[in-house]
């Protein structure tokens, strides 16, 4: 694939509307991704941001987030990702105790802490202080 335009003809990003939309996205999306795998390229980088921008918006649309608190929300995270609270207290640098005491509700998250999380998640950190 050698340009962005050419890209576009041959995955054809749309606005998502309906399931089967959604689905033929999905598939569309991994298609890319294997070929971005075997030849990495800035204009497939770029199609990828739109198709998932795309994506995200159909879910978000359609699958709301249930009201979580951060803690919640931290141990849906930690849950996901399959990692124990020893390993993301080492891997955020901070003590089990303090993962254990927040995931507990006897400790808020502060911002600096919030901002440590938003990183390593790739989310804002106001989702984890609780007024998003």
């Amino acid at each position: 694939m050698s340009t962005y335009s050419d890209a576009l003809v041959k995955y054809q990003p749309r606005i998502i509307k309906t399931e089967a939309d959604y689905r033929r996205a999905m598939t569309r999306f991994s298609e890319l991704q294997r070929e971005y795998e075997v030849k990495p390229s800035h204009d497939l980088g770029a199609l990828m941001d739109l198709c998932a921008m795309l994506i995200e918006r159909y879910e978000f649309e359609t699958s709301p987030m249930p009201e979580a608190s951060p803690a919640q929300l931290l141990g849906h995270l930690l849950e996901s990702r399959e990692l124990s609270r020893s390993e993301f207290a080492r891997e955020l640098e901070i003590s089990r105790g303090q993962v254990t005491n927040i995931l507990n509700g006897t400790r808020e998250i502060s911002r600096t802490m919030a901002i440590k999380l938003g990183e390593s998640f790739s989310l804002r950190p106001s989702l984890f202080l609780g007024v998003d």
